[in-house]
């Protein structure tokens, strides 16, 4: 007879790899050609089934040991996911399965996957995600390869959802199924690759690292996405911070000098990484140039002409200034303003395009859909908020937005608590970077909340290692 231990042990296990699962599953779907692969020929079912199987595994843990109860701050989750049910049944007419679909996956986020450090050693999480890192390289960084040649070559295509593939308005959308999923995942493995690559003593695997790295580096740089230069910005001023923080503490009486030599540091990593980046747009642009005129690399060129060439194959200045989103947030400041309903109960998470469709067919979400994005609009799209608290507010409401925002001031709290003691464990500080980088970026994309993607899944991974680990072990 199975004892009751080794049930909730089985049970724990279970839970752990279907987390590794999901996680692995959304990382790999951000390449277009995987992701299509899902979507046809009923595979699209396996994520319909992981939702499913999320959502029993939280049920049996509430009739075992109840450890999606025990989560930090797990109170204000709730709350948030109430926020969220009741929007939905407010705006049942509007997709109520596909609200409920975002619901139940927000949930298995923020409780399954969010509890997942009080089920598993921090030893054994930690090598289980280096473990994810190096599979997960093995096949983004030939993907990434791969995209280098379509910059070279210029190549550019539309799939069949509508997502430009290839070099296109002077930007490497690549075979990434959005840009700014590839470009911000992309910064998440140049992160923790920056980690293993301190931690390693061993030369060889150090190069491997440090290669790594400098491909990540270059694809974020012909990218250009500017949200994702802040989150890396935001997410390097998180570590110089936690570092600046362990130091003062093991010597109170060089505060000053370690906060100066910190700033001064950090300013000029910036400056050297902005740096970095220009050139290689400029230099990468250039060899394009070089390559398609037939010119040698250590041949002189008629510089008229390459700037010419370089301006007719650069961004465009009016998709530099803004990316439409001042009038994106106008706009939905204007629907979510013009009933009171709409603030107190939101829009539902699976319904708020077809609403908007609706209610306000002459919003600009709606128009410059329809202009810029046809065949997106065809299927019953709006454009999207560009902004993950935006979002939140669209969907739930003020109470929705209010609740995270209490969530997340609890955790800032925890956070800088930590920091003042003096993080000891540079994993730590790899997680606090991370998130900090990831909620810098949502300011200016949809992700994260009420969101399934694998953004979403790592940051609730590591928030769940921060808030439910690290934290909370510093505390006894």
């Amino acid at each position: 007879m199975i004892k009751a231990v080794d049930m909730k042990r089985m049970l724990n296990r279970t839970i752990v790899v279907y987390a590794a699962v999901c996680l692995l599953y959304q990382i790999l779907i951000i390449l277009l050609p995987v992701r299509e692969f899902f979507e046809r020929d009923r595979w699209d079912l396996f994520s319909k089934g992981l939702a499913v199987c999320g959502a029993l595994l939280m049920v049996l843990d509430l009739f075992g040991e109840r450890i999606v109860l025990r989560g930090r701050h797990s109170l204000w989750l709730f709350l948030f996911i109430a926020a969220a049910v009741v929007s939905t049944l407010v705006r049942h007419s509007y997709n109520f399965i596909e609200s409920i679909k975002t619901v139940i996956w927000s949930g298995v986020q923020m409780f399954l996957i969010y509890t997942i450090p009080l089920r598993i050693s921090a030893a054994d999480l930690k090598k289980a995600l280096v473990r994810i890192h190096a599979l997960v390289s093995l096949i983004f960084i030939p993907a990434i390869l791969y995209m280098f040649y379509q910059f070279l070559t210029r190549s550019h295509y539309i799939a069949t959802g509508g997502n430009h593939q290839g070099w296109f308005e002077g930007r490497l959308f690549g075979i990434m199924c959005t840009l700014y999923f590839g470009t911000i995942f992309t910064a998440i493995l140049m992160f923790v690759s920056v980690y293993l690559f301190g931690k390693t003593q061993h030369k060889g695997v150090r190069m491997l690292y440090g290669t790594e790295i400098l491909i990540c580096l270059v694809y974020i740089a012909l990218s250009d996405t500017r949200t994702v230069y802040l989150g890396c910005a935001a997410g390097i001023t998180a570590v110089f911070a936690a570092v600046c923080g362990r130091n003062i503490l093991r010597n109170p009486k060089g505060k000053v000098k370690y906060i100066l030599y910190s700033l001064l540091l950090m300013v000029l990593l910036f400056t050297i990484l902005w740096g970095l980046c220009r050139a290689v747009r400029r230099y990468g642009m250039e060899l394009v140039y070089r390559w398609e005129s037939g010119a040698g690399l250590l041949d002189s060129i008629d510089q008229e002409a390459m700037e010419r060439f370089l301006a007719g194959i650069d961004r465009p200045k009016q998709a530099t200034v803004t990316s439409r989103r001042v009038f994106i947030w106008k706009s939905y400041y204007e629907i979510m303003t013009d009933r009171v309903g709409n603030l107190i109960f939101g829009l539902s998470p699976g319904g708020a395009d077809r609403y908007i469709r609706e209610h306000y067919p002459d919003q600009y979400v709606v128009t410059a859909m329809q202009e810029y994005y046809p065949k997106a609009y065809l299927k019953g799209g709006v454009y999207d908020t560009h902004n993950s608290y935006l979002q939140v507010v669209v969907t739930t409401g003020i109470p929705g937005i209010c609740v995270l925002i209490v969530y997340l001031v609890c955790c800032a709290a925890d956070a800088f608590r930590y920091v003042g003691k003096g993080i000891k464990d540079d994993f730590d500080i790899l997680c606090l970077s991370l998130i900090v980088m990831l909620l810098a970026a949502v300011f200016f994309e949809r992700d994260v909340f009420l969101r399934t993607t694998a953004i979403s899944f790592i940051f609730w991974n590591l928030a769940g290692y921060l808030m439910n680990g690290a934290c909370r072990k510093e505390e006894t």
